[in-house]
């Protein structure tokens, strides 16, 4: 006979596939003002953002922004939960926003390079002076 124990454990791993984790959904947006996470449901604009990287753990690849100002990301979340995550990532990384290539369809690197010509691509229009 099964325990209720496994019963449980099976039932929570369902739940987490199911509805943790992201299913053929956007994952990043780019667009001319800024950069959206669904993952993370978060928006950056542009103008915030201080540098992009990707990093290469062990256990996968992320993307990493750095901001001029990290609260420009905690203050779009209440969730308590998202604010951890969002201070592990600061301890982790330096920065609160960290988005796992996991969840992004193509190869991590032009999936990075994709996101970095936008950046730079915004630099150059910010640094543009105007006639």
């Amino acid at each position: 006979m099964i325990s209720l124990d496994i019963l449980y454990l099976i039932g929570l791993v369902f739940y987490l596939g199911k509805y943790l984790v992201p299913h053929n959904q956007i994952a990043i947006e780019l667009n001319e003002l800024e950069i959206i996470d669904h993952i993370s449901n978060i928006r950056i604009e542009w103008v915030d953002i201080y540098d992009i990287y990707l990093v290469k753990k062990f256990n996968g690849s992320y993307i990493s922004i750095s901001l001029f100002d990290h609260r420009v990301v905690t203050r779009q979340t209440k969730n308590i939960f998202k604010k951890i995550s969002f201070f592990f990532n600061m301890l982790y990384t330096g920065t609160p926003v960290k988005i796992p290539t996991l969840y992004v369809k193509g190869k991590r690197s032009e999936i990075f390079d994709r996101i970095y010509e936008y950046f730079i691509s915004w630099q150059g229009l910010l640094n543009t002076p105007e006639n």
